[in-house]
């Protein structure tokens, strides 16, 4: 084995600098961004059965879950990804599909409504960080009054 884990009789050239950032993006990324040999290297990484690709395999399989429309299918579909991820021995990867299936409901249902809690995050990000810069308000109301007009809701001017 080389210093880089890759075997000494192997073909495979040395893992540049932006191939070990590429598992953290999409495959299509990678395509359109003219990264293609990155592309080329990885596949040939892939078959050398190292545990990266493995776990990138798994992330670029689970983003197709976004793709139905219907919870049968998308229930199905994660069952047979979990049951294979489950035997990949990659206890992080294992970990996050655990995770994903504790909280399958509520994928499911993004994918019937597509929404998200994201505003409603943001906001209490906004009201947390007011929280924690000011907690000399005397009152709730003057406590309240800075909270809307941080959030933007507070009209300034009478109708």
């Amino acid at each position: 084995m080389s210093r880089r884990g890759i075997a000494a009789g192997s073909e495979f050239k040395p893992l540049r600098a932006g191939l070990r950032s590429a598992p953290l993006r999409s495959a299509g990324r990678l395509d359109r961004s003219g990264v293609l040999d990155v592309v080329e290297e990885f596949s040939a990484l892939k078959d050398l059965q190292l545990k990266v690709a493995r776990a990138w395999a798994a992330k670029e399989l689970f983003s197709k879950f976004w793709n139905y429309q219907e919870e049968g299918w998308a229930r199905r579909f994660f069952k047979d990804w979990f049951s294979w991820v489950s035997r990949s021995r990659l206890k992080p990867v294992v970990e996050v599909a655990q995770m994903l299936k504790r909280h399958l409901d509520n994928l499911l249902t993004y994918l019937k409504h597509h929404k998200t809690n994201a505003a409603t995050e943001g906001l209490n990000s906004k009201i947390q960080s007011l929280k924690s810069a000011a907690r000399d308000f005397r009152n709730f109301r003057n406590y309240r009054i800075r909270i809307l007009l941080s959030c933007g809701k507070l009209k300034l001017y009478p109708l």
